[in-house]
């Protein structure tokens, strides 16, 4: 019961951690984002009704303003007051701008647009559209209408519709009697009212009565009654010019504004579903982020530097209990490997003492043991073996110093071929029944200088050759290769070679491909590993193949010829 309380215990607190934040964030980010999408939608139909308000009374208003262009002006207001009758609309001839408009909407009627404001009245529902009349111009430039032609619309859906067709009616009645007497005069009437109008105008035959229309609208239709029939796009007006007529105007579609257009729909989805996936990628993008210091630390430590740490903040959640679990961890591991090193050297170091003190022992009974030879081939193997001691007291030693954090190395421009000449001819006489050989890249414009800590460089090329001849069966060849900001030595033998798996394990501390530690394989394990941590801080890097040439094994040393001494790489992964 207790362990249950407990696991219950701690996932709620995880519960409450993360999720939460990323719940609360999504959550706020949604509702933010939803009051935004009604803002948009509102701001989008608002202009949309205005210029839908705009564009129908444009019609009647271009209408009036291209009848009433060719009378004089004196006719102009009589014209318009019966107009006004007969359209069931007031329109009225104002001398200038109305006070009562802004800057902007007195900008579009100067600029010969036409501009629609509600009635400032209790209870109205009215609209006032306004457009200028011919503008004449002004000394400054600024252009002043002459006359302003204002109408008063109830409603902005269906009336400018009606009005087009009374209009329409009005001037096919005032031609009457010419269209009685010349039978072309109809289609050169439809031709002119056409070119008034701004929706197409048709006349249909009395038997062609849109199926739309029922009996009681066809009624009033042949009795001379305007009919609109309204689809779910748009408006269609019908009028019969005169009783007389064998003829109907049909006038449109003119279309309605439409409430949800797919377009608003998609932009405004489009939008929601970028503002979403923005706000949830900032809110994995902070977890993100510090999982990614969690991370990042690790491969420091990875790559050697144990001082890598996480950086906790102030945040109490999952992952900086995680992070402050990982820093003890790396806490632990880097004071486990401090111990151990020390150690090393402690072990190394005593070790060395007694040692000296066998080795000193041993000249001793040498010295007193001349007349016996079976004794002193005794002392010869045991001073072997002490010897073969002190060589990997040296060779420990050597791993751990380069296993150091902050070892700094003294590199300094050197002949490459000089110090390879060095480890090769050290190694020819130990071992006259090998063919040691070396090659240098014919290519190269310079002397061979590269920069190196020359002692750790020799150990690593004397690490290589000495494996070579431990297996080659007659030949050794190196190979020095200089490019310009590079070097790369290879070594060569004829031996059998390492098998392709074996490889990477070749470089792993006391790893040996055999099993045997007798004199004639020999080694301690450490030798390759050395050579791996040597290239390390000269910033390359040790690789293995096969030779193509002598199909035995080749080992590569690769590095830059110049090091930056101001900056040194982090210690190598332990």
């Amino acid at each position: 019961m207790q362990r249950l309380r407990g696991w219950l215990r701690i996932r709620l607190r995880n519960f409450r951690g993360i999720f939460l934040r990323v719940y609360l964030g999504i959550l706020t980010a949604l509702l933010a984002v939803s009051f935004l999408a009604i803002l948009v939608v509102k701001a989008a139909n608002q202009v949309r009704l205005e210029e839908y308000r705009e564009r129908q009374a444009d019609q009647v208003l271009i209408t009036l303003s291209h009848l009433l262009q060719p009378l004089p002006k004196a006719q102009k207001v009589a014209w318009l007051q019966s107009q006004s009758d007969i359209l069931g609309i007031e329109v009225a001839l104002l001398s200038q701008i109305p006070a009562h408009l802004n800057a902007h909407q007195q900008q579009r009627l100067e600029s010969g647009r036409t501009v629609v404001t509600p009635v400032n009245a209790p209870a109205s529902s009215s609209l006032l559209a306004y457009r200028a009349l011919p503008i004449r111009e002004i000394v400054s430039s600024h252009k002043i209408p002459e006359e302003v032609l204002q109408v008063r619309f109830q409603r902005i859906d269906e009336q400018p519709l009606q009005v087009l067709l009374r209009l329409a009616q009005s001037q096919w009645q005032s031609i009457q009697t010419q269209l009685l007497t010349d039978p072309d005069a109809k289609e050169q009437a439809l031709q002119h009212l056409n070119q008034a109008l701004t929706y197409p105008l048709r006349l249909i035959a009395l038997e062609e009565i849109p199926v739309g229309l029922d009996q009681v609208q066809e009624k009033n239709l042949l009795a001379g009654q305007l009919q609109i029939i309204a689809s779910e796009a748009a408006y269609t007006g019908y009028l019969r010019p005169t009783s007389t007529s064998h003829t109907i105007f049909a006038l449109g579609p003119v279309p309605k504004l439409a409430s949800w257009p797919w377009t608003l729909l998609l932009g405004v989805g489009l939008m929601t579903v970028l503002l979403l996936g923005a706000a949830v990628y900032w809110q994995i993008r902070l977890l993100e982020q510090r999982l990614q210091k969690l991370e990042k630390a690790a491969s420091h430590i990875a790559s050697g530097n144990l001082n890598a740490r996480v950086e906790l903040g102030g945040q109490q959640d999952f992952i900086a209990r995680l992070a402050a679990a990982f820093n003890r961890m790396a806490e632990q591991i880097q004071s486990l490997l401090n111990t151990q090193q020390d150690m090393i050297h402690a072990v190394s170091h005593e070790l060395r003492t007694p040692v000296a003190r066998i080795r000193f022992g041993l000249q001793i009974l040498e010295d007193s043991l001349e007349q016996h030879p079976s004794l002193l081939a005794q002392l010869e193997g045991m001073d072997t073996d002490i010897q073969e001691l002190d060589e990997l007291v040296d060779e420990i030693l050597t791993f751990a110093r380069l296993g150091q954090n902050g070892l700094r190395l003294r590199f300094e421009s050197c002949l490459i071929m000089d110090l390879v000449h060095e480890v090769v001819e050290a190694h020819q006489p130990l071992h006259p029944h090998l063919q040691l050989t070396v090659h240098q890249d014919r290519g190269a414009q310079d002397q061979g200088l590269a920069d190196v800590e020359a002692r750790y460089f020799q150990r690593a090329v004397q690490n290589l050759v000495g494996n070579a001849c431990r297996y080659a069966h007659s030949q050794i060849q190196v190979y020095c290769w200089f490019e310009a900001d590079s070097l790369r030595i290879d070594v060569e033998d004829d031996g059998p070679g390492i098998p392709e798996q074996d490889w990477q394990r070749v470089f792993t501390p006391f790893s040996r491909l055999d099993d045997s530690r007798t004199r004639a394989s020999g080694g301690y394990g450490l030798g390759l590993s050395i050579v791996q941590r040597i290239m390390h801080w000269h910033r390359g890097s040790a690789l293995i193949d096969r030779s193509p040439s002598l199909q035995g094994a080749r080992f590569s040393l690769i590095y830059p010829r110049i090091q930056r001494r101001k900056e040194h790489p982090k210690s190598p992964a332990p």
